[in-house]
This record gives C-alpha cells, structure tokens and sequence, in this order.
C-alpha cells in the first residue's frame, strides 16, 4: 500500500504551483490561481488531475493513488486538522496528513484567507 509522505506532497505543490487548502480536493479562483488538498497535489503533480474534474469518490481517488480508501480517509483528516475521538492509536494516515500540512506551513501563508487552519 502507498503511504503519501510529507516530502512527496510538498513537491507536489512546488512543482505543480498549486497552494495549499484544506477542505477541498482541488479548485481554480477568479483569480487563476490553482489550489488543492495534499491528495489533490499528487494527483494532479502525477498527471492525474482530470479525474478530479468529475464526480467522484474517495475510492475512486484511493484507487488512482494507489492508496486503499480507509488509509485515504484518515489523511484526509489529518491534512484537514480534523480532529479524531481519542480510541486507541492514531491510524498512520492521519499521522502522515498531519505530518503532510505542517510541511508545507511556508507555502499556506500569506495565501487566501479561505484556507482554513
């Protein structure tokens, strides 16, 4: 199973120019700026944007990763600052999505006051 590291997502948005958010897997502004979720930077940084310009699933999106869909959702939630109920460990996908956004702090600030932190 693929784990999405820290250092693989941060050069996704380096190479792709893409800016950081949370919330969502990616989205273009008014202003022509790109932005998307960690996943969402490797996809696209893989060449594999165009599924998220469609309807899709988590699964879906876990497929195209290479990732299983349970691994996934936990990055979703670390990446997103959700917060887990305190049961036991924490799955190592949200220990990689936190690991994830708090390495790419520098290319989140200054950017958009929608992003949410």
């Amino acid at each position: 199973m693929r784990r999405l590291t820290p250092g693989e997502v941060r050069q996704a948005y380096i190479e792709t120019g893409l800016h950081p958010i949370r919330k969502l897997w990616y989205d273009e502004l008014d202003t022509g700026e790109k932005c998307g979720c960690g996943a969402g930077a490797i996809l696209v940084h893989e060449g594999k944007g165009e599924i998220m310009a469609h309807i899709v699933f988590r699964e879906e999106i876990a497929e195209a990763l290479g990732c299983t869909d349970p691994y996934l959702q936990m990055f979703l939630y670390g990446f997103d600052g959700i917060d887990l109920p305190d049961r036991g460990p924490v799955p190592v996908g949200y220990e990689d999505g936190r690991a994830a956004w708090l390495a790419v702090q520098d290319l989140v600030d200054g950017f958009l006051p929608m992003v949410v932190r």
